[in-house]
């Protein structure tokens, strides 16, 4: 584990310096030709050189998607703050991914893995799942997927459900059969998988994982690829959420893409409360850990610019117990739950909004990190958060990237009463069919 630590601080660190030469788990050379195995699905056009594999740069573009989460539990909240499937503008988004279902892996000892709902009001006619789907009755070029897993399902007792499902043929099959029935039959337009993370040993992962994680994707992918075939009916779409910091360890990069019609890039959470100093939930500098960065690393192992899906963070981290307005300061515990979300250490952008309104908390920018950051001085709590400004910056970097999109984590935390002003944003920018 020392070792495999060590090599992934010198690939990010190469990855800041431009220069990427090597991977753990993963090789240049590793990467499948274009459109191996893979017909219709981009590549992306990459440069060879002795020890690199250098992404040739894309034209500008308009944006290509716009892909929002919505959290399936925002609806238990109070009437002041609940966020419901209704609560949806579906005109500002070309993709919805419903978060989330799981894997039910049933009896440890004899498993069986099959998808499942995480919520009993998902199903039925007036459930979520039936409600979210209508949505597209709106916006007729709306694809809905259901993203499945997510943080919460690696936890114990069910952290080892992703790994024991990935480990063999006939496990994974089980999934694939089990997956396409139960989107068929709610009316899903594709899969997203928010594994967390495969070969992770704090999250139940298993050495194994990341190997089996490349052949869980080929497999899901075959299995869409076949029902297609066999049905007439359009493909599904298949999805993954990957990681934008040490995780990236774990994955085998150059060998995953080829499944995938794209990735979700979570690109936040480069901070919070459990740094015990303060920094910013989603920097973008020029240089330095940040959205930039961890793009640089996707490129660089030959993941086509256009499979890779930017996230953008609706909400911030918090900070308690901190003396000054500075990066870096220290911090004894999170900040304070909010008014609605009710998380310590969580501020979503609307939440965020008041604060601000109300003079509790100043708001200054980072000149170097492209985003906003606020300090309550009474209450000594710092925020690090995204606004206009921040997004707008971002936006501009996956056009000037010729990226695949923007990815929203998650949408309940918009200034939803108000317009949805950031993802609005991003919506605006949509290449015009």
């Amino acid at each position: 584990m020392l070792a495999m630590n060590r090599r992934f601080a010198a690939l990010w660190s190469l990855a800041l310096s431009g220069c990427l030469t090597s991977m753990p788990n993963a090789t240049p050379s590793a990467a499948p030709a274009a459109g191996a195995g893979d017909p219709g699905r981009s590549t992306g056009r990459t440069e060879s050189g002795p020890g690199r594999h250098v992404v040739a740069p894309a034209a500008r573009r308009p944006i290509q998607r716009v892909v929002g989460y919505f959290p399936d539990w925002t609806y238990a909240r109070d009437a002041k703050c609940r966020f419901t499937v209704e609560d949806i503008d579906p005109t500002l988004f070309t993709h919805l991914n419903f978060a989330f279902a799981r894997v039910d892996g049933g009896d440890r000892n004899a498993p069986s893995f099959k998808l499942a709902p995480f919520d009993k009001t998902d199903l039925g006619p007036t459930g979520q799942y039936a409600r979210f789907v209508a949505l597209k009755k709106k916006n007729p070029n709306l694809k809905a997927l259901l993203s499945v897993g997510g943080w919460s399902h690696s936890d114990p007792p069910n952290d080892w459900i992703f790994s024991a499902m990935a480990e063999t043929s006939a496990t994974r099959n089980q999934f694939v059969e089990s997956a396409i029935k139960y989107l068929r039959e709610n009316g899903f337009d594709g899969l997203d998988l928010d594994w967390e993370y495969p070969s992770e040993p704090t999250r139940g992962g298993r050495a194994i994982d990341t190997a089996n994680y490349v052949k869980l994707l080929h497999d899901i992918r075959a299995g869409f690829d076949a029902e297609a075939r066999a049905t007439g009916k359009d493909e599904l779409l298949f999805t993954v959420a990957a990681p934008s910091g040490v995780y990236i360890k774990w994955y085998d990069l150059p060998k995953i893409h080829g499944s995938l019609d794209w990735i979700n890039l979570m690109s936040y959470d480069y901070a919070g409360a459990w740094d015990h100093r303060t920094g910013h939930n989603a920097p973008n500098p020029e240089l330095g850990p940040g959205v930039a960065a961890s793009v640089s690393i996707y490129e660089g192992f030959g993941v086509p610019a256009d499979k890779i899906v930017v996230g953008l963070a609706a909400y911030g981290h918090t900070f308690g117990g901190v003396e000054e307005a500075k990066v870096g300061t220290l911090s004894s515990a999170s900040g304070p739950k909010q008014r609605c979300t009710q998380e310590p250490g969580l501020v979503a952008y609307f939440e965020m909004q008041e604060l601000l309104n109300s003079g509790r908390a100043k708001a200054e920018w980072d000149e170097k990190a492209h985003v906003p950051f606020a300090y309550d001085e009474k209450n000594r709590v710092f925020f690090s958060y995204d606004d206009p400004r921040s997004w707008a910056q971002k936006l501009d970097f996956i056009e000037e990237k010729g990226l695949g999109g923007a990815m929203i984590w998650e949408i309940d935390q918009d200034d939803f009463r108000r317009g949805n002003p950031l993802i609005a944003s991003a919506a605006k920018r949509v290449a015009r069919q």
